[in-house]
């Protein structure tokens, strides 16, 4: 993977820093206010407001990373020639992640995308 220099470098540092901060302030409290982000990942305010504008859209963002991670998951457990292993190591990689937890906490907080929509079909 290429590494970004200069200030796409650093906006993708701080996106990174900024879901982990999300992830981890929401799975504690749901309503936790946006600054509380801003807060955990050491970014200032305008950091985070510059790319999430709203609540809404960080949490949108939270769970749509989660649903692909569970997609490519399973596209992986499905690739795996060893169905047992396939399974095993899908399931291990599913804890792992933690991506269910987030999305049980922050169900109805957000109105998912068209685009969420569809990678919610494509992961029944």
């Amino acid at each position: 993977m290429e590494k970004l220099a200069g200030r796409r470098g650093q906006a993708a540092r701080n996106d990174g820093i900024i879901l982990e901060a999300a992830r981890n302030v929401f799975l504690e409290d749901p309503s936790a206010p946006i600054a509380a982000v801003a807060e955990r990942a050491g970014v200032g305010f305008s950091a985070l407001y510059r790319r999430y504008p709203r609540k809404e859209d960080l949490l949108r963002q939270l769970c749509h990373d989660g649903l692909r991670r569970f997609i490519s998951e399973v596209e992986a457990a499905i690739a795996e020639k060893d169905a047992w292993q396939g399974l095993t190591g899908f399931l291990e990689r599913v804890v792992e992640a933690d991506v269910h937890s987030l999305t049980v906490r922050l169900a109805g907080t957000f109105t998912p995308t068209a685009e969420m929509g569809q990678d919610a079909q494509r992961a029944n």
